[in-house]
């Protein structure tokens, strides 16, 4: 179920799948997992996708306007395959990168907190003494670049905060407004049927 839905909902990034095309892609997941002797799976694709919605992993809906089923994964669904993904070992964990982070929203918090202004001028002239550091370094032809490790460390750290941020705001759309985003084709349709009902 995890690859299935992962593969489709969080690699692909798909949303608003109509139901002819989910049952489609499992229907032929399903039948090679069951040729190459993996496992069995006797039910019809459809099958499985009512139980995967009944349990809260998928959203099934439809669409203003249409008839036909669409689904969509859950919040829960993003969060157990991002839980699984990151059970195996990375080759590297970006230790540094998270370090840095955790050393700069120290130092943001100690200067806004600071109440002397000498203190914050010092700060200041510091970093802009690092700064002019630099500068000369550069204009002496002497480029310091990250390692490719360090490279590597910032990339695991970009990808996994950009991962984590999309899984929270997926989450908040329903859950702060109580409804889809303003504009979107789901709320269009709430609101025409609230009108025409006269609430």
């Amino acid at each position: 179920m995890l690859a299935f839905c992962g593969a489709v909902f969080v690699d692909e990034n798909a949303r608003g799948v109509p139901e002819v095309v989910l049952v489609s892609r499992l229907d032929d997941q399903l039948y090679d997992l069951n040729e190459r002797g993996v496992g069995s799976f006797p039910r019809a694709a459809a099958a499985y996708l009512t139980e995967w919605t009944a349990n809260g992993w998928l959203r099934k809906y439809y669409p203003p306007g249409e008839g036909e089923v669409h689904f969509d994964a859950t919040s829960a669904l993003e969060k157990a395959v991002a839980w699984v993904r990151g059970l195996p070992a990375r080759s590297f964990v970006g230790t540094e990168s998270q370090l840095n982070t955790i050393v700069a929203l120290l130092r943001q918090m100690a200067f806004g907190a600071e109440t002397d202004p000498q203190a914050r001028i010092d700060e200041l002239s510091w970093e802009r003494d690092a700064i002019d550091t630099q500068i000369a370094q550069l204009r002496a032809s002497e480029v310091d670049m990250l390692s490719p490790l360090a490279l590597l460390d910032r990339y695991q750290q970009v990808e996994t905060t950009a991962v984590e941020l999309l899984q929270r705001l997926r989450s908040a759309r329903w859950t702060v407004h109580g409804r889809p985003p303003l504009g979107s084709a789901v709320c269009r349709g709430a609101m025409v049927r609230r009108v025409g009902l006269g609430r």
